[in-house]
């Protein structure tokens, strides 16, 4: 790629945390996703990157007594382009 050697990275992960919002509110977190990165140990930079899975944030509003759910795709890209 790029007249750089390049290694092809298969990476998947599945994880699970809190995330904090403007507000200071916290919420719960998941991402589920999978893709491959596309590195060149030579110059020790990733020139691709192509992950999708999906994501969901779920949060409880106490004093309203609300339960809030979102669940939407998740799509990581990057793509570099070296100067000759």
């Amino acid at each position: 790629d790029q007249d750089q050697a390049c290694v092809v990275l298969s990476v998947s992960f599945n994880t699970t945390g809190k995330m904090k919002d403007p507000d200071g509110q916290f919420l719960d977190m998941e991402m589920e996703a999978a893709g491959e990165i596309w590195r060149a140990p030579g110059i020790g930079q990733d020139l691709k990157v192509a992950i999708n899975g999906k994501v969901a944030l779920k949060a409880a509003v106490a004093e309203r007594q609300i339960q809030m759910s979102v669940t939407g795709p998740l799509v990581i890209t990057e793509e570099r382009k070296l100067k000759p």
